[in-house]
Protein backbone atom coordinates (compact mmCIF):
# COMPACT_ATOMS: atom_id res chain seq x y z
CA UNK A 1 0.00 0.00 0.00
CA UNK A 2 1.18 3.15 -0.74
CA UNK A 3 1.68 5.21 2.83
CA UNK A 4 2.91 8.52 1.22
CA UNK A 5 -0.49 8.99 -0.53
CA UNK A 6 -2.80 12.74 0.18
CA UNK A 7 -5.22 12.35 2.72
CA UNK A 8 -8.41 14.54 2.57
CA UNK A 9 -8.19 17.10 5.27
CA UNK A 10 -11.30 15.70 8.01
CA UNK A 11 -10.87 14.99 12.14
CA UNK A 12 -8.06 13.03 11.14
CA UNK A 13 -6.24 13.86 14.53
CA UNK A 14 -9.46 12.98 16.78
CA UNK A 15 -10.55 9.50 17.57
CA UNK A 16 -14.14 10.34 18.40
CA UNK A 17 -16.39 13.00 17.36
CA UNK A 18 -20.17 14.00 17.80
CA UNK A 19 -22.90 11.98 15.74
CA UNK A 20 -24.17 15.14 12.84
CA UNK A 21 -27.96 14.88 13.23
CA UNK A 22 -28.54 12.58 10.76
CA UNK A 23 -26.63 9.71 12.27
CA UNK A 24 -28.61 10.23 15.46
CA UNK A 25 -31.60 9.77 13.95
CA UNK A 26 -30.06 6.61 12.04
CA UNK A 27 -29.16 5.87 15.68
CA UNK A 28 -32.53 6.14 17.26
CA UNK A 29 -34.11 4.28 14.33
CA UNK A 30 -32.09 1.14 15.30
CA UNK A 31 -33.10 1.45 18.79
CA UNK A 32 -36.51 1.37 17.54
CA UNK A 33 -35.91 -1.50 15.44
CA UNK A 34 -32.83 -3.58 16.25
CA UNK A 35 -30.75 -4.88 13.57
CA UNK A 36 -33.06 -3.86 10.91
CA UNK A 37 -31.75 -3.57 7.64
CA UNK A 38 -33.50 0.12 6.41
CA UNK A 39 -30.23 1.81 5.25
CA UNK A 40 -28.42 -1.14 4.03
CA UNK A 41 -27.82 -1.02 0.09
CA UNK A 42 -25.93 -4.02 -1.12
CA UNK A 43 -24.10 -3.52 -3.93
CA UNK A 44 -22.62 -6.58 -6.46
CA UNK A 45 -20.08 -6.26 -9.16
CA UNK A 46 -19.44 -8.52 -11.71
CA UNK A 47 -15.84 -8.74 -12.48
CA UNK A 48 -15.45 -10.61 -16.21
CA UNK A 49 -11.37 -11.94 -16.68
CA UNK A 50 -9.08 -11.91 -14.74
CA UNK A 51 -9.16 -10.42 -11.18
CA UNK A 52 -5.49 -9.69 -9.36
CA UNK A 53 -7.39 -9.80 -5.61
CA UNK A 54 -3.92 -8.59 -4.13
CA UNK A 55 -4.59 -5.17 -6.44
CA UNK A 56 -8.02 -5.06 -5.25
CA UNK A 57 -7.57 -5.41 -1.46
CA UNK A 58 -4.77 -2.81 -1.88
CA UNK A 59 -6.88 -0.61 -3.68
CA UNK A 60 -9.56 -0.74 -1.64
CA UNK A 61 -7.60 -0.46 1.38
CA UNK A 62 -5.96 2.65 0.11
CA UNK A 63 -9.64 4.22 -0.16
CA UNK A 64 -10.56 3.09 3.33
CA UNK A 65 -7.15 4.92 4.72
CA UNK A 66 -8.41 8.24 2.63
CA UNK A 67 -12.28 8.67 3.85
CA UNK A 68 -12.54 8.73 7.52
CA UNK A 69 -16.32 7.90 7.11
CA UNK A 70 -15.40 4.19 5.92
CA UNK A 71 -13.21 4.10 9.31
CA UNK A 72 -15.78 5.35 11.41
CA UNK A 73 -18.20 3.03 13.63
CA UNK A 74 -20.50 4.62 15.88
CA UNK A 75 -20.78 3.61 20.28
CA UNK A 76 -22.96 5.46 23.01
CA UNK A 77 -21.21 8.21 25.61
CA UNK A 78 -23.80 9.50 28.25
CA UNK A 79 -26.85 7.53 26.33
CA UNK A 80 -25.74 9.88 23.20
CA UNK A 81 -24.13 8.37 19.61
CA UNK A 82 -20.41 9.55 19.11
CA UNK A 83 -18.63 8.18 15.93
CA UNK A 84 -15.35 6.61 16.68
CA UNK A 85 -12.67 6.89 13.51
CA UNK A 86 -10.39 4.26 13.92
CA UNK A 87 -6.84 4.88 12.70
CA UNK A 88 -6.49 1.52 11.06
CA UNK A 89 -7.60 0.73 7.85
CA UNK A 90 -6.93 -2.79 7.26
CA UNK A 91 -10.48 -5.24 6.58
CA UNK A 92 -11.71 -8.71 6.28
CA UNK A 93 -11.36 -9.43 2.85
CA UNK A 94 -11.99 -13.01 1.38
CA UNK A 95 -11.99 -14.07 -2.03
CA UNK A 96 -13.43 -17.14 -3.51
CA UNK A 97 -12.41 -19.27 -6.54
CA UNK A 98 -15.19 -20.40 -8.65
CA UNK A 99 -13.31 -21.31 -11.44
CA UNK A 100 -14.27 -25.24 -11.07
CA UNK A 101 -17.90 -24.55 -10.67
CA UNK A 102 -20.12 -25.18 -13.75
CA UNK A 103 -21.34 -21.77 -14.63
CA UNK A 104 -24.75 -22.82 -13.83
CA UNK A 105 -24.17 -23.09 -10.11
CA UNK A 106 -21.53 -20.05 -9.58
CA UNK A 107 -24.50 -17.64 -9.47
CA UNK A 108 -25.92 -20.10 -6.01
CA UNK A 109 -22.70 -19.89 -4.39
Amino acid sequence: MNTTSPTLPGQSSKTVAPASFAQRRLWLIDRLEPGNPFYNLPQVIRCVGSLDAAALRESLEEIVVRHEALRTTFTEAGGQPVQVIAADARFGFRTVDLTDLPDSSREET
